[in-house]
């Protein structure tokens, strides 16, 4: 089933809101507990907010445009989210690291790990199956 069509200024204010959402929500939720201030292990919570909400949001609103360019422009942002989605879980990693706390030990550090698993699964598929120019299991017409 097919998506609601975007005008191009709808959806520039959709993109316009992921991004505002993910600036506010990501400095809020990396400055948290109140008065901590900006450190290093802020970058996770922001690194994850701007990947998975701000860059893989608006890939799939720009998908939704359908075309080419917005094809590959879907990917190459989807990828930019996984590649900061996967800073934020090295900052983690490395704070746990430096703190000498053990690792994955609650759910959120497991929901998280299967996060990325999935987002990675769905970025390889995506890049290997359905890619515009080399895709396997590309229908789409140019």
């Amino acid at each position: 089933m097919a998506g609601p069509a975007f005008t191009p200024e709808g959806y520039k204010k959709l993109v316009a809101a992921f991004l505002a959402f993910t600036v506010i929500v990501g400095y809020m939720t990396a400055t948290q507990p109140s008065g901590a201030g900006w450190r290093f292990f802020s970058w996770h919570p922001f690194l994850m907010v701007t990947g998975f909400v701000g860059m893989m949001g608006t890939s799939a609103v720009t998908k939704k445009l359908g075309g080419y360019s917005n094809t590959k422009l879907h990917g190459i942002l989807a990828s930019l989210g996984l590649m900061m989605a996967f800073g934020g879980l090295y900052v983690i990693y490395r704070n746990k690291e430096i703190m000498g706390k053990e690792h994955i030990t609650s759910t959120h550090a497991l929901a998280g790990i299967i996060t990325m698993a999935g987002a990675l699964m769905a970025s390889l598929a995506g890049g290997i199956f359905l890619h515009p120019d080399f895709g396997f299991d590309n229908h789409s017409q140019r």
